[in-house]
């Protein structure tokens, strides 16, 4: 993937999964955008549940508003369903499957009817790595959802991501907020590199993978130069360097360094597998890069 702090685009801000009370959200639609404006966002998906909210009333407050819905598929391996975002829908069909959800193999039919697919929440879900590794169509997993996180503590799900891209599969991770109470709002987002604001060009770095992720941290900076990463970011407590294969990566807490962290240089024990970088601050907030292919 191109790397996108080496791109010269604006970084847009924008939260992709969204609910408000056309499904189990806790604001209506226009009281929802009204809140992320406020927050400095610049984009956001209305994700209702089995729902497609109309957006064309909700532009013009200071943020693109994406359509989309989060859908049931399933039920995977152990029984569990996976919950998929879809992006930029404009209809959903009719399901083939069982009340309430989609065959596992539909999904990757998902995008005659939207422009991408996001698998949500897997830890919450209690997905394993069996139910996704055959599955096609999705362009990422949430690596951390708030609304999971704060209802029951399965927020995370770096170990999911991580099980994904062991075996090459390229998948992004999105931190995401879905708010099903108002105090899940503008905490976790997407930072991310396009041309402008306009629904494709979104679409378009989207797919592409130019965006990292956050909770907290910035992230100015992210250079692979032979065996070595640098990376550059606000204060930070710690920064991780984390390798596709088992055992593979390194901390700054190996390194000598001074807190806080504003720049580092981080050794690269395999340049010839992929590694994504995460930045913690003081209070333990997150960020993801999304991984670097050599």
């Amino acid at each position: 993937m191109p790397n996108p702090f080496a791109i010269d685009k604006p970084w847009l801000r924008g939260n992709l999964h969204t609910h408000t009370t056309n499904s189990d959200g806790p604001c209506s639609p226009e009281r929802t955008v009204e809140i992320y404006a406020a927050g400095g966002y610049d984009f956001l998906a209305i994700t209702d549940h089995d729902v497609i909210t109309d957006v064309e009333g909700l532009q013009g407050q200071g943020l693109t508003v994406l359509p989309a819905a989060e859908v049931t598929v399933g039920p995977a391996i152990l029984g569990q369903t996976i919950h998929v975002v879809t992006l930029g829908a404009s209809v959903i069909p009719d399901r083939d499957g069982s009340p309430g959800s989609f065959p596992l193999e539909a999904l990757a039919t998902f995008t005659q009817w939207c422009e991408m697919c996001i698998v949500g929440h897997p830890f919450w879900s209690l997905l394993e790595p069996a139910d996704l590794l055959p599955l096609e169509g999705y362009i990422g997993v949430e690596v951390y959802n708030t609304t999971c996180h704060y209802g029951s503590g399965r927020g995370p799900s770096e170990m999911m991501w991580d099980s994904l891209l062991a075996p090459g599969r390229q998948v992004w991770g999105l931190a995401v907020d879905d708010s099903d109470l108002e105090l899940d709002c503008t905490i976790g987002w997407v930072m991310l590199k396009a041309e402008d604001d306009s629904p494709p060009a979104i679409y378009a770095a989207l797919r592409e993978g130019l965006f990292y992720s956050s909770t907290g941290p910035e992230i100015h900076d992210v250079q692979i130069l032979g065996d070595q990463v640098q990376v550059a970011c606000s204060p930070c407590q710690e920064v991780a360097v984390i390798g596709s294969a088992p055992g593979v990566g390194i901390t700054s807490r190996r390194l000598e360094v001074e807190l806080p962290i504003e720049h580092i240089q981080l050794p690269l024990s395999h340049p010839e597998i992929s590694v994504r970088v995460e930045c913690i601050d003081e209070a333990g907030r997150k960020a993801w890069t999304n991984p670097f292919f050599p």
